[in-house]
């Protein structure tokens, strides 16, 4: 009793194929290639549809709307798969995908928006044009990391430039948009977001392990475009064009990902799936790597003006838990509940940092000391102080942290003991490390 309409504007081909397995649809279905042309197939696709069961598995594997929101986070990335399909045939539709993204960002407190690459499917003036504008939306809002897909190759560096987008990033490789760094902090953790061009060549290999073996105490997320197959293996041949690709994926695994233990996660895109694909790979040292394939842009030919996929990924404050929400900006709904679920991550864990008091110098005018073991960073703060026989503060100063820190104060007869405290800037954390001394007058003493 149930008429059906098999549109091919898309180009589809449709082949013989049993589809019994899926709940609610019993039957087969006939190749009718119809080029670019969409037709009415009449008594050509049989099927029985069980109404109960096929509305059900709607509900289950396709958009829906009544799903309580993740509420219990500390941050969030917001990922964008590959929205080529978008771009090409719905082009009024992505600005969705990026506006929602600004209007949710301090509500959500998105700190990285991440496009996985093929933002065009053609690789044409008129495509970036649209989504350049799209992504203005996030302009002072949320950084924006834009990889770089086999789809845009000819025009990449032309419109996703370097002067542009330079403000957006940390460290580049030749001053290129092909291959970034971002780092930030949250909930006292370090994280880097690691961008690596689509088939990577062995140079862009060498400065992203220099990168990541320069920040040990930073948990990496490397996001890419070409890396991952749909059951989770990664791409075993590097397929594309040879003058702007070279490794596969599973080379980017044996000589990048896998040598790395501050490597946590890895993002990629190409291979078209309807799922949020996750897979758990261990590395050479022993620790675990999540790695996530997302791209919709079947999705998108699915849905009457494409999905406008946003995955997004919930950290807790400890970064060891991440909840995932697959939402459609153009449906305006969820997209599959399985594509709703929970992971742990294998964070690492925050460097320890001893000081030490060097030789503490008294003399009539004034007191020194060298503070060493902190870290050369903008983040961190070193204050140094003395106190009297009865702990009371006489003078603090506060020094920039770095590897060794000489701290001066003016000479007080009543100073007894000098201690050191490093501090963390962003997120106020409590003493992380210490070192105290005793005060003798023209000596050096050992610690208390």
């Amino acid at each position: 009793g149930h008429e059906m309409e098999l549109s091919n504007s898309y180009g589809h081909d449709y082949y013989g194929s049993s589809v019994s397995g899926v709940p609610g649809i019993s039957g087969i279905y006939f190749n009718c290639n119809t080029a670019n042309t969409g037709m009415y197939m009449d008594n050509l696709a049989l099927y029985s549809i069980n109404d109960a069961e096929y509305y059900s598995d709607v509900n289950e594997y396709g958009m829906y709307t009544n799903k309580e929101p993740v509420t219990d986070y500390d941050f969030s990335l917001a990922v964008v798969g590959d929205i080529q399909k978008v771009t090409y045939h719905s082009p009024q539709n992505v600005p969705k995908i990026y506006n929602w993204i600004a209007a949710n960002a301090e509500e959500k407190n998105i700190v990285r928006a991440i496009s996985l690459g093929d933002i065009t499917e053609k690789d044409t003036e008129a495509e970036y044009n649209i989504v350049e504008d799209a992504f203005k939306a996030l302009d002072g809002v949320v950084p924006h990391t834009i990889v770089r897909g086999n789809h845009d190759v000819a025009n990449f560096d032309k419109y996703i430039t370097y002067e542009e987008y330079k403000g957006t990033v940390d460290g580049s490789y030749n001053q290129s948009m092909r291959n970034t760094y971002n780092l930030f902090e949250q909930g006292g953790r370090k994280y880097m977001l690691l961008n690596l061009d689509c088939g990577a060549k062995d140079p862009d290999l060498e400065w992203a392990n220099e990168v990541v073996a320069a920040h040990p105490d930073y948990n990496v997320i490397v996001a890419t475009h070409l890396y991952m197959y749909r059951n989770g293996g990664t791409i075993d041949t590097w397929y594309g064009v040879a003058d702007y690709g070279q490794n596969s994926g599973t080379a980017i695994w044996d000589d990048f990902v896998s040598l790395h233990e501050n490597i946590v996660m890895v993002l990629c895109g190409h291979i078209s799936t309807d799922r949020v694909v996750m897979n758990e790979r261990v590395g050479v040292n022993g620790n675990v790597v999540k790695e996530f394939l997302i791209n919709p842009q079947s999705t998108d030919l699915y849905y009457d003006g494409g999905t406008g996929m946003v995955t997004m990924f919930y950290f807790s404050e400890d970064g060891k838990t991440v909840q995932v929400e697959n939402y459609s900006t153009i449906q305006e709904a969820y997209y599959r509940k399985d594509c709703q679920f929970t992971f742990d991550l294998a964070v690492v864990e925050p460097a320890p940092i001893t000081l030490e008091i060097g030789e503490i110098a008294s003399g009539s005018e004034k007191i020194t000391f060298t503070v060493t073991g902190a870290k050369e960073s903008s983040d961190e703060t070193v204050f140094a102080a003395i106190y009297n026989e009865d702990m009371k503060l006489i003078e603090v100063k506060k020094y920039a942290s770095a590897a060794s820190v000489p701290a001066v104060f003016k000479y007080d007869a009543t100073a007894k003991y000098a201690k050191a405290f490093y501090i963390n800037n962003i997120t106020f954390a409590p003493v992380c490390a210490q070192a105290e001394k005793t005060i003798a007058p023209l000596s050096t003493v050992g610690v208390k």
